[in-house]
């Protein structure tokens, strides 16, 4: 048998070894475990970042002076990434955070494991998302009644979750 020939034999049997090591290795990394509650991210994701919008309702955010230290601000909105940027960059986090919501493993501040798999839950998640992403795509158009409407829906998938989760009896509470 010539050489080339046995090649062709062990080629395709060390591609298929290689995919199934691959895949068992894959198999076996654990899915990365959440490293706040519910309570922790609200404070240090959705809660700093739902006020910018809110803040842009009122305010015109291009109008806003930028601080006198821009890369040390503790405003966003007067920041290095200030003004119309920083609402557009608050909607982004927060719709990314939705995904941080949903995440398996995350406990509420009671210690009770969020409850990914209920109708509300995935309901709520998926609200903020969808708001989220109308107020990033608002905040490109630089226009405050549009930031102002969709601020509304956002300020509204927030209040029908907490209705839901925040209640001394719910599932979430603190």
């Amino acid at each position: 048998m010539a050489a080339g020939a046995s090649w062709r034999r062990v080629v395709p049997v060390l591609l298929i070894a290689g995919v199934a090591a691959l895949a068992l290795v894959q198999a076996q990394t654990p899915a990365p475990r959440p490293a706040s509650t519910v309570a922790q991210l609200m404070q240090a994701v959705l809660f700093p970042n739902a006020n910018v919008i809110f803040v842009a309702e009122g305010e015109d955010p291009a109008a806003m002076p930028r601080d006198a230290r821009p890369a040390a601000s503790t405003n966003p909105l007067t920041g290095l990434y200030g003004g119309w940027q920083a609402v557009e960059n608050s909607g982004l986090a927060l719709m990314e955070s939705a995904d941080l919501l949903d995440m398996r493993g995350r406990l509420c501040a009671n210690g009770t494991a969020v409850p990914v798999d209920e109708d509300d839950w995935t309901a709520a998640v998926r609200d903020l998302r969808e708001a989220a992403g109308a107020v990033a795509v608002a905040a490109r158009t630089q226009n405050q009644e549009r930031i102002g409407e969709t601020a509304i829906t956002l300020a509204d998938s927030c209040s029908t979750c907490h209705r839901i989760y925040r209640r001394p009896d719910a599932h979430c509470a603190r």
